[in-house]
């Protein structure tokens, strides 16, 4: 996984705790989707982060999509 990935990973956990304090859901999903996807880039790195989408999704309040 390169900076830039690693980078764009913050970004989207930084907005994502903005969505939990209140905001549009369909945002959040979408960040959470994007959040996967910058993450299968890297084996280890998607292994480390599907137990966060999971905790994600139910702090949001979100069903699986």
């Amino acid at each position: 996984m390169d900076y830039r990935d690693v980078r764009e990973l913050v970004r989207i956990r930084h907005e994502l705790r903005r969505y939990a304090c209140g905001g549009d859901l369909d945002e959040a999903s979408a960040l959470i989707s994007k959040l996967g996807q910058v993450a299968a880039r890297d084996p280890v790195e998607h292994a480390a982060v599907i137990p966060e989408l999971q905790r994600w999704r139910m702090k949001l309040g979100l069903q699986e999509r």
